[in-house]
């Protein structure tokens, strides 16, 4: 194999392991995303509640 060949085929392999580990990443934090949006559905969730509870106990306090 000639020099400029193996130079072509270590940099495309190199950048094969790069494409490879930007689309681990890029699924990583796409999951990462969706626990986020679950707990923030939840938490809007438990604030409603909150909310809910707060104004009926100062309507019994008046």
């Amino acid at each position: 194999m000639e020099p400029v060949q193996k130079k072509n085929s270590i940099l495309i392999m190199i950048g094969f392991v790069a494409a490879a580990l930007v689309i681990m990443y890029v699924f990583s934090l796409r999951s990462q995303l969706q626990e986020v949006r679950a707990n923030q559905s939840t938490y809007e969730e438990q604030i409603k509640s909150l909310t809910s509870i707060q104004n009926s106990d100062a309507l019994k306090t008046n």
